[in-house]
Parts: C-alpha cells; sequence; structure tokens
C-alpha cells in the first residue's frame, strides 16, 4: 500500500512538471516574441531586417478600435487629438470584458480594428494569413476590399456568421498599409481577433495554409479509419464493449477536429452555416468525456464502480442536449463549465488508469502513457481557447492521434492476445473431443454387448417357450426385446452424432422395400403401445416401387419419428405412409399427439433440444440425426404440426430404379462425399438392425 501511494505521487508531480514546464516555455515564447513585434497605439513599423531574419510577423499589440461602429476607410480622419486609452485593443483577444467609457462590452455586438503597418520595399509579394475571425468580418488594405467572411451587420438578424482561414496579398503604397476590419458577433462567446493576422511572403504563407490543411485532413482521416475499424469488430464481436466506446471515440473526435477551425469543413462544404461548424465542434467535443468514462469501466472492470461512472455521465448528457437543442449563442456561453467539466472527468479517469497500472492490469501502463500526454494537450488548447497568455498552435489534433494510437494498441493487443488463447484451448478442445470419441466408442460396446445379451435371452425365451406362455408372460417379454433394442437406438444416437458431425458416415445404397421396413419397425414399437389406446398404421402400399437408401439407415430414421410419435401420443392413431411423385418418394409419419408450438419447429431440430413430455427417456438428439441422415440422403425433411391435435413429420427419398440407371455403380456420385460401400449384407436377407452391421 504504501509503495502504491509513493508511485502515485510520483506520477502527480511528474503531470504537474510536465504542464508547468510546457506553460513557462509557452509564455516566455509569447513575450519574446512581443517585445520584438508589436503594434503601439495602432501602428507597427517593421524593417527589411525584420521581414529577411523572420518566416513570419504575428501582427498583434494595440490596434486601434472602434466599439459598436462599422466604420470605412475613409471615414477614419486624424485630428490633433489622440485616441482615447479604450479606443486600443490588444490583439490577439476578445471584446468580450473591454471597457469603452465606462461600459464593460460583452461578446455580442460589432466593432472595427485599424492598424498602420509601415513595411519596407523588399521586392517580394508579401500577403497576410487572417486565421479564424469570431464571428464575421469584412478586410480592406489601402481602401480596397480584399477579404470577406459572411455578411457583417448591427443585429443578429442581419449578421451572417462565417470562419475560416484565408490569405489575402499585401501591396503597401509607398511602405504604407492601412488595415481596417470591420467585425460582427453574435454567436459566439469569443469575438473579434482571438487570432492575430500573420504577415509574411504570400507564397510561404499559402503553402503553410495547404499544409495545415493536409496535415488536419490526414489526422482526421486516421482517427475516422481507426475508428470504423474497431466499430466492425464490434459489430462482428458484440461482446467487446470497449471497441465500440473507442470507436465512437475516434468517430466523435474526429467530427470534432474538422470543425475545430473550420479548415476541413470550410473547404468541402462552404454552404454550411457557421451556426452548423459550431454545433459539431461541441458535440464532439461533449460526447468524449461519458465516450471515455464508459471505456475505461468496460476496459478495466472492476476498477470503476457504477455509481461514480453514472455521476461522470450525467452532466455530460446535459451538455449534449444542451447543445443539440439549444440556440449556438446559448450553449457558447456555456463553454467554461463544459471545459471544466471535461477537465475534472479526465482527472478522475486518469486517476482509475493509473490505480489500473500499479495493479499492472493488461494495457494500463501504455494507455496512462497516452492519456498524460493528451490531458496536457487538452489543457493547453482550452487556455488558448479561453484567451491566456499562450497562443501557440493548437496541439489537441496531435495529442488525440497520440492518445488514439496507444488505446488501438492496447486493443490490438488485446485481440492478439485472445486469438492466441483461443488457439491453445481450440487445441485443447480437439485433444479432448478426440478422447471423448474414443470414450464413447468405448464405452459404447462395453453397454451393447451385455444389452445384445439381455435381447438375445429374452428373444431366445420367446422362440423355445412359444405356446408354453400365457399372453402376459409374453407380453412382458416383448417388453424387454422392444425396450433393449430402443436403449440400444439410443446409445447408437450419441455415437452417429460425432460421427455425423465429423462427415464420417458411410451410406450403402440400395433399393430397399419400404412397405416392409415401415412394418419391421412398427412390430419393434409395438409393444411400447401396449396398454395404451393407441393404433399403429402402416400405409406404405405393399407393391410401391423401392427407394434407393442404405437400408439400416432409414430403419434408423423410421424408428426415431415412429418412435417419437409413440412418445408424445398418449392415445389415438400413429400412421406411416408413402406419398409417390415424379421424383421421388415423400414418406410420412403423422400422429394425434399433443401437438408441436409453431414456434419450436426448428428448435426441434437442433441436438439435446426437447420439449416437454409424457415420457422423460431419451437423449435430444434423435431428431438432429434423423434430418441430417435425411439430408446424406440428398431429401429434406418438414414438419407440421397443431397444438393439441398431433404432428406430421414428412422427409423425401429418390426412387431406386431412376437413380440406379443414372449413376450405373457409381451410386454415391449425387450424394455426399462420404458415401462408399459398406460389407455386403449377409446372404439370404437383409440387415434388419444397422447396429448389428
Amino acid at each position: 500500500m504504501a509503495r502504491n501511494r509513493w508511485l502515485y505521487a510520483v506520477y502527480v508531480c511528474l503531470c504537474l512538471l510536465l504542464v508547468g514546464g510546457s506553460l513557462i516555455i509557452m509564455i516566455t515564447d509569447r513575450e519574446a516574441g512581443q517585445r520584438e513585434h508589436a503594434a503601439v497605439r495602432g501602428e507597427l513599423t517593421l524593417t527589411e531586417d525584420d521581414l529577411l531574419n523572420f518566416d513570419s510577423i504575428w501582427l498583434d499589440g494595440e490596434w486601434e478600435f472602434y466599439a459598436n461602429e462599422l466604420l470605412l476607410p475613409g471615414q477614419f480622419r486624424r485630428t490633433a487629438e489622440r485616441l482615447r486609452e479604450d479606443q486600443y485593443i490588444r490583439v490577439p483577444g476578445s471584446w468580450h470584458g473591454h471597457v469603452v467609457q465606462g461600459q464593460t462590452l460583452t461578446s455580442k455586438g460589432y466593432a472595427t480594428y485599424r492598424l498602420v503597418l509601415r513595411v519596407p520595399d523588399t521586392g517580394k509579394q508579401l500577403g497576410i494569413l487572417l486565421r479564424p475571425i469570431y464571428s464575421t468580418y469584412r478586410l480592406w488594405i489601402n481602401g480596397e476590399l480584399v477579404a470577406q467572411a459572411g455578411k457583417v451587420g448591427t443585429s443578429r438578424a442581419e449578421v451572417k456568421p462565417f470562419i475560416a482561414p484565408k490569405v489575402v496579398r499585401l501591396h503597401p503604397a509607398d511602405g504604407l498599409a492601412e488595415i481596417v476590419i470591420q467585425v460582427a458577433n453574435f454567436s459566439q462567446r469569443k469575438a473579434g481577433l482571438f487570432s492575430p493576422p500573420e504577415l509574411g511572403e504570400y507564397d510561404a504563407l499559402n503553402h503553410l495554409l495547404t499544409r495545415k490543411l493536409v496535415v488536419e485532413s490526414v489526422l482526421i482521416g486516421i482517427i475516422l479509419i481507426i475508428g470504423f475499424n474497431h466499430l466492425l469488430r464490434f459489430v462482428l464481436m458484440p461482446q467487446n464493449k470497449d471497441s465500440l466506446f473507442f470507436g465512437l471515440i475516434c468517430m466523435f473526435l474526429g467530427i470534432k477536429n474538422t470543425a475545430q477551425g473550420q479548415y476541413s469543413l470550410a473547404l468541402f462544404f462552404p454552404e454550411l452555416s457557421n451556426n452548423v461548424y459550431v454545433t459539431i465542434e461541441y458535440i464532439g467535443f461533449m460526447a468524449a468525456p461519458p465516450l471515455f468514462t464508459l471505456f475505461i469501466y468496460h476496459a478495466f472492470p472492476g476498477m470503476m464502480s457504477r455509481r461514480v461512472r453514472d455521476v461522470l455521465l450525467i452532466p455530460g448528457a446535459c451538455f449534449l442536449l444542451i447543445v443539440l437543442f439549444a440556440p449556438v449563442h446559448i450553449y457558447t456561453q456555456m463553454a467554461v463549465p463544459m471545459q471544466i467539466y471535461a477537465v475534472l472527468v479526465a482527472l478522475l479517469l486518469i486517476h482509475y488508469v493509473l490505480l489500473s497500472a500499479i495493479r499492472k492490469l493488461e494495457g494500463a501502463r501504455l494507455l496512462l502513457f497516452g492519456a498524460t500526454v493528451f490531458f496536457v494537450t487538452i489543457l493547453i488548447d482550452i487556455l488558448i481557447s479561453n484567451g491566456s497568455v499562450v497562443k501557440t498552435g493548437t496541439f489537441f489534433p496531435f495529442g488525440l492521434i497520440f492518445m488514439i494510437v496507444c488505446m488501438d494498441i492496447i486493443l490490438s493487443m488485446r485481440f492478439a492476445n485472445a486469438y492466441r488463447m483461443i488457439e491453445r484451448l481450440s487445441g485443447r478442445l480437439l485433444d479432448l473431443d478426440r478422447l471423448k470419441d474414443e470414450f464413447l466408442a468405448n464405452t459404447s460396446h462395453e453397454l451393447r454387448t451385455p444389452l445384445n445379451g439381455m435381447i438375445g435371452l429374452a428373444q431366445s425365451l420367446l422362440h423355445s417357450l412359444q405356446g408354453k406362455l400365457d399372453a402376459n408372460q409374453e407380453l412382458h417379454l416383448n417388453m424387454i426385446v422392444s425396450s433393449g433394442k430402443r436403449l440400444s437406438y439410443l446409445i447408437n444416437d450419441i455415437l452417429d452424432y460425432s460421427r455425423l458431425s465429423n462427415n464420417d458416415i458411410r451410406l450403402q445404397l440400395a433399393s430397399v422395400n419400404l412397405h416392409q421396413l415401415a412394418q419391421v419397425v412398427l412390430t419393434i414399437l409395438k409393444p411400447l403401445a401396449a396398454g395404451r389406446n393407441l393404433v399403429l398404421l402402416n400405409e406404405v402400399r405393399e407393391d410401391m416401387p423401392g427407394v434407393l437408401a442404405d437400408e439400416n439407415r432409414l430403419e434408423q430414421i423410421l424408428f426415431n419419428l415412429l418412435g417419437n410419435a409413440v412418445k408424445y401420443t398418449p392415445q389415438g392413431q400413429i400412421t406411416v405412409g408413402a406419398i409417390e411423385h415424379a421424383e421421388h418418394v415423400e414418406i410420412y409419419v403423422s400422429d394425434t399427439g399433443i401437438g408441436i408450438p409453431e414456434d419450436k419447429f426448428e428448435s426441434i431440430f437442433r441436438p439435446f433440444e426437447q420439449l416437454d413430455k409424457l415420457d422423460e427417456t431419451g437423449t435430444g438428439l434423435g431428431l438432429k440425426i434423423t434430418k441430417q441422415l435425411v439430408e446424406l440422403h440428398g431429401g429434406s425433411i418438414k414438419v407440421e404440426s397443431r397444438l393439441g391435435q398431433g404432428s406430421r413429420f414428412s422427409f423425401t427419398i429418390p426412387y431406386a430404379e431412376g437413380m440406379l440407371r443414372i449413376a450405373g455403380n457409381s451410386l454415391t456420385s449425387r450424394m455426399s462425399p462420404c458415401f462408399a460401400s459398406l460389407p455386403s449384407p449377409p446372404p439370404g436377407g437383409r440387415r434388419r438392425n444397422f447396429r448389428n452391421a
């Protein structure tokens, strides 16, 4: 326990050092940049060395600011009076909270920015990169309108917000460029030049914007492909809930990335309104904390209680509902509470991942590393979005892809380990299956030896004492013979099920007299119907053409169907018959028993499936084996039944003569590949009991 606490403390200290160090470096870098180039009281002067030594220069510092005015370039008149201090505003930043003549501005409104830029002529084509300006603007350079996004106005009804980056050409007049930007915002919580324009060579800035678009598209593509892959895994294996939530995380955050900054969406879907972009971004952001919570809950079972899980999910669900149904200008004002919720959830989830890593759960250490890096990038991104001193690039996409790669590696490792385990278990099961077959074969042999002896003794008594036994004694001996044969069939059903599963049954096809075979089976089953008002009828015509079948297996099929009919028919009638068709014979067994529910028609042909019945004997394999044997003969079986009225099973068998003419000696050519000749029947008769073959 003490060691775990020590590890926990070390991890927390390392995280604090990582976050603090990153912020210090970024703040220092920003202050150094501001000292190098910054506008002062609406003017910025650059030298030729500045343009040669820097690839690009931020146009930040103090810009002239005219709140609640949309001024055109010709409306600026310099007078002897200096502008008031509140008519300068620091860029980058939002005008929200800026005080003008004693009144604090909100993010809703409109204003005009102005900067006088002095640049020397270097012979190169200069340009200005306009990063997202919230939430619509028009830009003039030296009195010429060179760019606009959306529609600027003085009311919510007039304004059509649109945020998208753009590069414009800069043509200074005698080394002077007057930059005027009208901005209006009635939807975003940030307003104005939240990111400063960037000065540099036009081609270089264009290349920078294109490279950003390519990098963003590649990252989004990777995230979406990984997400789709894991969603597909969940579809194939629904028990893997962690794949479902991980896939959804990738999808939502990938879509959020397309909307954040609007680089990708604005290029491919320029007809969409800014409100749609904002909604997509917020949905992706607010769906992530609940999905991460569910992922950790399922990826590391037992670490997080259900109550804690629900407490983390409920606020996220509420925020999502607000984003989905509230206007943009409402839910964007709730960004800070949403960010606080996301940070708290992230900290708590990292806590559970750390505990999992301390307990050495599979994949926890790698996930802890990825989660830490991702959390730092989220924190930096939140600071940037709230106008902190940090103004470097957006780190969220890179932290996200790093986190997703770590999570993907973890899930891939789990799938690989599961596959290896399945291979080991499959090998073990094959060995056990072989041992099972050997056990069943040996056991059935040991059981059949005394069973056949019992049947033989009973039959011997019936023959040797014929005429000397009274009716009751003869009935009891017949019951012994019939029950013994039925038990012998049950033993062989178990063996046949295994052999059929392995395609190990071979048929010896010949012409079979169906009437005689049905009579033999009814004779065997007749003692089982004794004492009940039950009639067994053979309606197969004596002169019916022979059918092509393995006689022993056909006898087994009839015995299973008629045996089930006897079992499920307390009284009434059981009939076996045949209907001749053009190419085959339809053999049926009907009864007046308890019937079968319609929703059980499919399940009764599954192994070990039994209905509630009057007779509790049986293995539940009879109908499964019957179906497979019928299909092995090239036929099909079906059932018709009504509860309380009885059932009718029917199956098809081909005629013998047609098949013999077609196949000749290769009788198995139109049947299953497992058909082959078995030893011929003993001279002078057919084998009535296939078990003794």
